[in-house]
């Protein structure tokens, strides 16, 4: 009990203290992103007001969050819209980088979006006024469930890097096995969006998750599909994902 206690405040504080900074990574990925694409000649369009105003109001939010839980939670509905506002913008701007790898990148930018959404309900449906943040939030991690299910599936990339991070004797079973961790990735993402065993839910899609880090995690490997800071991005928000996973399963445990 004492270990499980000390897992779960781990759990909390890790939770609490990356996502309200995650502004400030946005922000900096941000401006290191357009330079490395300054760098390889590549034009994204985006008038340098915008880039501007993305950058400051990334810091502006992520000092609102630095404040009392009020303010947080408010901060965390901006947040949430901007990310919901970059996940749209990175359809159009990885236009020439192929559907899938568009795909990633939405998916990330929404999963970010969902992490706010539950940050600014306090991580509970259990007050009326957090109920519909919650509710959507959960939606949302149950789409993002289901688009990394779909990229596991179809993308012959993701699957190479799954196969090389499974034990070699399993390489006889190992389309079976991709066929069946996007199962119980739909599996999870149904208990997210029908708001039923949660718990389940939760801890399945962190257990799934977990390995979906462990993919991403090889840069020279994924250099060849998109940017170095695009990956790096990615990354992060993996990692802040599986704490919300996390989050998710240790507060109905």
């Amino acid at each position: 009990m004492g270990i499980e206690r000390e897992v779960k405040r781990f759990i909390y504080s890790a939770t609490r203290f990356l996502i309200p900074r995650f502004p400030f990574w946005e922000a900096i990925s941000t401006a290191m992103l357009l330079g490395e694409w300054g760098g390889r000649n590549r034009s994204h369009g985006i008038p340098d007001v915008v880039i501007y105003g993305h950058i400051g109001f990334s810091i502006v939010v992520g000092s609102l969050m630095s404040f009392d839980e009020r303010k947080k939670r408010d901060a965390s509905i901006f947040a949430a819209i901007q990310m919901f506002i970059v996940a749209l913008a990175s359809v159009v701007l990885w236009n020439g980088s192929g559907d899938l790898v568009r795909l990633k990148i939405f998916c990330r930018n929404l999963a970010m979006t969902a992490t706010y959404l539950q940050l600014s309900s306090g991580f509970t449906d259990s007050r009326s006024s957090n109920r519909g943040y919650a509710r959507l939030g959960h939606i949302l991690i149950g789409v993002c469930l289901i688009a990394e299910a779909y990229l596991l599936y179809e993308w012959s990339a993701e699957k190479s890097k799954l196969f090389y991070i499974l034990p070699s004797s399993l390489n006889n079973v190992r389309d079976p096995l991709v066929f069946m961790f996007c199962v119980f990735l739909a599996i999870s993402a149904l208990c997210f969006i029908t708001a039923s065993n949660l718990q389940v839910g939760s801890k399945l899609a962190l257990v799934l998750w977990l390995l979906v880090v462990l993919i991403n995690l090889d840069y020279r490997y994924w250099s060849g599909y998109m940017e170095l800071w695009a990956h790096f991005r990615i990354l992060a928000s993996d990692i802040c994902f599986a704490f919300v996973l996390a989050h998710n399963y240790a507060i109905r445990d």
